[in-house]
C-alpha cells in the first residue's frame, strides 16, 4: 500500500508531467507571435525591462523558445538586449523614423499608381465604404478605430495592385513602424487633415488618374512623417520634464 510520501511524489511527478505536456502542445512560433503581437499593440512600452526567465514563465515554456523568439524580434528591430539589464522594446531615433517614412512614401506612391490602373469596381467600392467608416470614426474621436480603419484603407490599395513583391516589402515597413505604437491620427488636428487627404486620394483612384494618385499618396505619407517627428519631440520633452 503506498505511503504518504509515495502519494506526494506521485502528485509532483504528475504536475511536472502536465506542465511538460502543456509546453509540448504549444506551437513552435507561439512565443514569437505572442510577444510580437504584444509589442505591436503597445502592451509592452519601450524601455520596460524583460528577462528570458520572466517571459518563459509568462508563456509557460522553457527558455529555449523564448531565446529564439527574442533573437527573431531583435533581427526585425523590435527588441534589443542590453548587457546586465535585460530585454527591451527598441525605440526609434528620429533619423531612423525619417529613413523608414521616406521609403514608405515612395512605396505608397507606387502602390497608388498601380492600383489606379488595375483596381476592380469591387475594390473601388470597398475603398468608398472604408472611407465612409473613417469619416464616422473621425467624428467619434476613436483613435484606435481610426488607426485600424486607416490600416485597412491603405491595405486595400496595396492589395488592389496585385503585386505580391510590393506587399511583402510594405509588410516589412509596417513591422519597423510597429515600434512607434501611437498613431499619428491621435495628434491634434491630424485625423481631420488625413481624412481630407484620403478623400483626394480616393477621388484620384476612382478617376483612374495614376500620376495624381501617386503624387497624393506620397504627400499624405510625407505629412504623416512631419506629425510623427513632432510627436517624437513632444515625447522627449515630456520624458525630460519628469523628475
Amino acid at each position: 500500500m503506498p505511503n504518504e510520501t509515495d502519494v506526494i511524489m506521485g502528485r509532483t511527478k504528475n504536475a511536472k508531467g502536465s506542465q511538460a505536456a502543456l509546453r509540448q502542445k504549444r506551437p513552435p512560433n507561439a512565443v514569437y507571435r505572442g510577444l510580437r503581437a504584444d509589442i505591436i499593440r503597445g502592451a509592452i512600452p519601450p524601455g520596460r525591462r524583460m528577462t528570458e526567465e520572466g517571459l518563459a514563465t509568462q508563456f509557460g515554456v522553457s527558455r529555449t523558445p523564448v531565446r529564439e523568439a527574442v533573437q527573431r524580434l531583435e533581427t526585425e528591430g523590435l527588441l534589443e538586449r542590453t548587457p546586465y539589464y535585460g530585454i527591451t522594446v527598441r525605440q526609434m531615433a528620429p533619423k531612423e523614423i525619417e529613413d523608414v517614412y521616406i521609403v514608405r512614401s515612395d512605396l505608397e506612391g507606387l502602390a497608388a499608381r498601380l492600383a489606379a490602373r488595375t483596381m476592380s469596381d469591387q475594390e473601388q467600392t470597398k475603398l468608398n465604404v472604408l472611407h465612409d467608416k473613417l469619416d464616422q470614426a473621425v467624428a467619434s474621436g476613436d483613435v484606435d478605430l481610426l488607426a485600424s480603419l486607416n490600416y485597412q484603407f491603405h491595405g486595400a490599395i496595396l492589395k488592389a495592385t496585385g503585386n505580391d513583391a510590393l506587399e511583402a516589402i510594405m509588410h516589412d515597413i509596417h513591422v519597423r513602424l510597429a515600434r512607434l505604437q501611437r498613431s499619428t491620427l491621435g495628434y491634434p488636428g491630424r485625423a481631420e487633415r488625413a481624412l481630407a487627404e484620403h478623400r483626394a486620394l480616393l477621388d484620384a483612384l476612382l478617376d483612374r488618374d495614376a500620376e495624381r494618385a501617386g503624387r497624393l499618396a506620397r504627400a499624405h505619407i510625407d505629412n504623416a512623417l512631419q506629425v510623427r517627428l513632432l510627436m517624437h519631440v513632444d515625447q522627449e520633452t515630456l520624458e525630460g520634464s519628469e523628475p
